[in-house]
């Protein structure tokens, strides 16, 4: 069974580091890899294509690189009702769309 001894699976499989901010051998910062920096990176690289009319925002969102709002905001509300519903015992929950199918609100659902 897989999960029968995770001290071991862990020590095989541990998760990839989220950044390495100490220098490396030769005293360089060392932190170019991180999950991080590269989306800090890419978030800024985008800005510079945008500002300079080469990429549009549109082209961002087709993409689908960026952790863009427009792209997001659904799993956020899905997370937010998951804990609302918790910590009121199991309750439903509604999430309420816009009319362009975006998240506008969470709230307990009414019971009749």
């Amino acid at each position: 069974h897989l999960g029968s001894n995770t001290k071991n699976l862990w020590l095989l499989c541990p998760p990839p580091p989220a950044g390495r901010y100490t220098p490396d051998a030769n005293g360089y910062f060392a932190g170019q890899t991180g999950y991080g920096y590269i989306s800090i990176a890419s978030f800024i690289d985008a800005v510079a294509a945008v500002n300079s009319g080469s990429k549009s925002i549109s082209y961002y969102e087709q993409e689908g690189v960026l952790a863009l709002a427009s792209k997001t905001l659904g799993v956020t509300a899905i997370l937010q009702a998951g804990r609302l519903s918790l910590d009121n015992g199991g309750a439903a929950v509604d999430i309420v769309y816009d009319d362009h199918g975006q998240p506008q609100e969470v709230r307990l659902a009414k019971t009749s």
